[in-house]
């Protein structure tokens, strides 16, 4: 009786020193978890104001525009509590500073422009430069060098040397007398139009003119030269990279002088601007039923009106098909919709919270499945936090690669089940209007959905 005692009381000991370990390991887990999330929000900080001092991408204006937005909003709520005459004076006043702000804004977009054309036309010639790789019965890969890739690499260098700035003025008369040697005797416009300007610069350096004099005339030297090697006529690596240039539809007259149906079929006409544009141009939105506006007129409101910033629901898009495309489904729906569409999704179905905590922090968030072992679709998905993603994943056990849906009955509970069904009616309704969701519709075929003991059909 006495050893029993002794037995128990030790193995109780032994719990409590298991549970004050389990606690413990639990603790430096929470605290590690922690350490790094909050890393993650400082190193966001960092990125963001970073991205805010050297803007380059549509992103980044876009967040600029946004906290633009957010920034007037303020000041306007801060007049209100002003009487009227005070209040007119600050709303002129802040009129003002919005336009020096959107000057600053647009002064940096024609920079981050004129250095992304830059960039586009040196890949242009470098790809046209590149020699051609040609694999040998071994394996071995090699390069081959033929006429056509040693002209463009000498175009591609003395486009490199045209742009550079002048130092020497004999240098600079050596480099036009090369580039006049360069250039095939033609007589087309182009040619005889850069002949004359190198005639005409190497004239003015003669005459000792000042090199600020003649930035004019460089910049149109270059502007040719450029459309000089863009030709396949004279240069003909470049035509496999040449894109495809539309038929001219700017107008109704040249639209109605196009016979062609297939053309007739691949053009559309912006309601805002009035030009009949490729359907390339647009960007055919899942929640939207016609196509209404062109990708620069959405543009142009967004940075004159709404000023939205959806890189946030862009990264939660990029999250979902890169799931998608590591389980090798990518005919998955997440590929046809847009950011404007997980943002409907967000806002309007989830209140842009999470279902479980109520987390509203985007950067946090992901649309995770709800039934793991289907695709995802609008109809099959929660907005939870990556932590709570993990752990819904590991709902079904170790023995089981996907929770069922008892297993989610049993963590979630009825009621929380019933709204999360009620949010996917509502996105089947909006999402499967259009043709290219209702295929996902149908394959789906649900079953009827129960919400408070009603039986509701989705359509």
């Amino acid at each position: 009786m006495f050893v029993q005692r002794v037995c128990r009381g030790w193995i109780a000991r032994r719990k409590v020193m298991q549970m004050r370990e389990d606690y413990s390991l639990q603790r430096v887990r929470e605290e590690e978890e922690e350490r790094i999330r909050e890393e993650e929000i400082q190193e966001r900080k960092e990125i963001e104001s970073e991205r805010c001092k050297n803007p380059k991408s549509k992103a980044d204006f876009d967040m600029l525009y946004n906290r633009l937005e957010d920034w007037r909003k303020e000041q306007e709520a801060s007049l209100q509590a002003k009487d009227s005459k005070a209040a007119n004076l600050g709303r002129a006043k802040l009129v003002m500073n919005e336009a020096e702000l959107l000057l600053q804004i647009n002064k940096h977009k024609s920079s981050a422009k004129m250095d992304a054309k830059e960039r586009m036309i040196e890949q242009f010639l470098t790809k046209a430069a590149t020699p051609i790789l040609k694999m040998l019965k071994s394996g071995e890969l090699i390069e081959i060098e033929t006429p056509e890739t040693r002209l463009a690499t000498a175009y591609k260098n003395m486009h490199n040397n045209l742009r550079e700035e002048v130092v020497f003025v004999e240098d600079r008369v050596e480099l036009l007398i090369e580039l006049d040697s360069l250039v095939k005797d033609d007589d087309c416009k182009v040619v005889k139009e850069l002949r004359l300007l190198i005639k005409r610069e190497i004239d003015f350096i003669n005459r000792s003119l000042p090199g600020s004099s003649m930035t004019g005339l460089r910049s149109r030297i270059l502007n040719l030269y450029l459309q000089y090697i863009r030709n396949p006529e004279y240069n003909p690596q470049v035509r496999k990279f040449l894109r495809i240039e539309a038929p001219d539809l700017s107008s109704v007259t040249q639209m109605k002088k196009t016979r062609s149906r297939d053309t007739k079929k691949d053009i559309e006409l912006c309601q805002a601007c009035s030009r009949y544009l490729p359907k390339s141009s647009f960007n055919i939105s899942a929640g939207s039923g016609s196509i209404a506006q062109c990708r620069g007129c959405k543009q142009l409101d967004n940075d004159a009106r709404t000023r939205l910033d959806l890189s946030l629901y862009k990264q939660l898009l990029d999250s979902i098909k890169l799931e998608e495309e590591e389980r090798n489904n990518t005919n998955s729906p997440a590929f046809i919709l847009q950011e404007s569409d997980i943002r409907y999704l967000v806002e309007n179905i989830w209140n842009s919270r999470s279902v479980l905590s109520g987390n509203a922090d985007l950067f946090d968030l992901r649309l995770a499945r709800r039934e793991c072992e289907k695709e995802w679709t609008p109809w099959n998905c929660i907005l939870v936090s990556r932590e709570e993603n993990r752990i819904h994943r590991k709902l079904g056990g170790l023995n089981s690669c996907y929770p069922s849906k008892e297993d989610l009955l049993k963590a979630y509970g009825p009621l929380l089940v019933e709204i999360i069904a009620g949010k996917h009616t509502l996105a089947r309704n909006h999402f499967g209007k259009i043709a290219s969701m209702s295929i996902f519709v149908k394959d789906d075929n649900p079953d009827v959905i129960q919400l408070r003991g009603v039986g509701i059909q989705p359509s």
